[in-house]
């Protein structure tokens, strides 16, 4: 495990949301979906997390290019790649699994519910080596695609990464690799073996 402000860079966005100005640029916000700008604050890849619009919090963007962000959300870059190697593509996918826990621990207000940036920075994230992380961010994600195409594997798709993610999060929460046995008797890394006979499986199709 690792605290959120080991592991990356936290930066308040500065645009107001109203503040749109149609472009050739993104401009991120809390929503789902994004706008555009004239302008453009940053040129990397980045997280964009919503901090405070109470019906989008938590909500996380993975972002590639240039863009500028709203300022009712946190822009996410790797702090130290030497210490900590980071996949942004798999932790956009931790982010996500993680977002209602994210929210209930890191929230403050009542009427106005916003994470601040000291909060954010203390939550405990699972962190594991960046060569798992690039195969579990690459078999998700091709899973996730092929979905979209291929409705008869669907259920199962869903169903394989569902155990992959409880197996996995439960050993990365005590600091382990994903070893533990799910309620099937399966563990994480029979799991991603069957991801991957299941990818190669798709492939042949």
């Amino acid at each position: 495990m690792a605290k959120v402000k080991e592991l990356f860079n936290l930066v308040k966005g500065t645009l107001q949301s109203s503040k749109s100005t149609d472009g050739e640029y993104d401009f991120i916000t809390a929503s789902k979906t994004w706008k555009t700008h004239i302008d453009y604050s940053n040129d990397c890849e980045a997280l964009i997390f919503a901090a405070a619009a109470s019906g989008s919090l938590g909500r996380t963007h993975y972002v590639n290019g240039k863009f500028i962000t709203s300022d009712l959300c946190f822009i996410i870059t790797p702090k130290d790649n030497n210490k900590y190697p980071i996949d942004l593509k798999f932790y956009h996918i931790i982010f996500q699994t993680l977002k209602d826990d994210i929210v209930k621990n890191t929230k403050a207000g009542t009427s106005k519910e916003a994470i601040g940036l000291k909060s954010l920075g203390d939550y405990d994230l699972p962190y594991i080596n960046i060569e798992k992380q690039k195969e579990i961010s690459r078999n998700f994600l091709f899973l996730t695609d092929l979905s979209l195409d291929f409705s008869a594997e669907t259920i199962n798709q869903i169903s394989l990464i569902s155990q992959l993610w409880q197996a996995f999060l439960k050993e990365a929460m005590q600091g382990k690799l994903v070893s533990n046995e799910t309620s099937d008797g399966k563990t994480g890394a029979d799991l991603l073996k069957e991801i991957q006979i299941e990818k190669e499986n798709l492939i042949k199709v």
